[in-house]
């Protein structure tokens, strides 16, 4: 009779914790959760092993349970407003860039710097439809893992400004100078570079700036 007892109470926990979880994701706002971010994944693990040790074990306080659940989920939005906030603290919790192939040609320093393999980037490559490795300009392993690649002939920019700092290494590898930068932001309208949020330069030589807080209007907005 107690084993009946303890089976309809994980049925029951069970049908309860779900649409706390759903409210939890929803709360978190939309992610693709093929490429998480690092604290993001040990969220979901997290909250994994929650949820399993209240589905499997009555003996767990399924107020304890949900409590737990509350404190993860505001957790993550602490650190999600930190990050979007203080891009230090975004760079120091996350996984930056990494150039792996570029101008046709492995870097076996940056592909060991990443605990890959020339066969896992090779893989990777092929993924993409890529065969010969001589037709890629610039292939870089993501923050999540994933690799983007681009191709010769493809158009493509160079990061100078994000959130008001300088890129001094595009900068340099384009021979452009902060003062030139400085002289084209302030043709675009932007008073300094405090008030640029991402600029780039196309392969086109077209510089492209947007500014922090730009107008919204004319932006079409989608709904269900």
């Amino acid at each position: 009779m107690h084993q009946f007892a303890d089976l309809w109470m994980v049925v029951g926990r069970t049908t309860t914790i779900f649409p706390l979880m759903l409210l939890a994701a929803l709360f978190m706002g939309k992610r693709s959760v093929g490429e998480l971010p690092v604290f993001d994944l040990l969220v979901v693990l997290t909250l994994g092993s929650i949820v399993a040790a209240d589905i499997v074990d009555p003996r767990i306080d399924h107020a304890h349970t949900a409590a737990s659940i509350v404190m993860v989920v505001l957790l993550e939005r602490l650190v999600s407003w930190a990050a979007v906030r203080y891009r230090r603290f975004r760079l120091v919790t996350s996984f930056e860039p990494t150039v792996v192939v570029y101008r046709g040609k492995l870097l076996d320093r940056n592909i060991g710097s990443i605990r890959y393999t020339i066969d896992n980037v090779l893989q990777m490559l092929r993924d993409k439809g890529v065969f010969d490795v001589s037709r890629v300009e610039m292939a870089i392993v993501e923050g999540t893992g994933q690799l983007t690649v681009l191709e010769h002939g493809q158009p493509f920019s160079y990061t100078l400004v994000v959130e008001g700092v300088v890129n001094e290494d595009s900068l340099r590898a384009q021979g452009k100078s902060v003062a030139w930068l400085e002289e084209q932001l302030r043709a675009q309208g932007a008073g300094s570079l405090g008030d640029v949020f991402y600029a780039s330069l196309g392969s086109d030589g077209r510089l492209s700036v947007s500014r922090r807080r730009e107008s919204e209007a004319g932006v079409p907005r989608f709904r269900h």
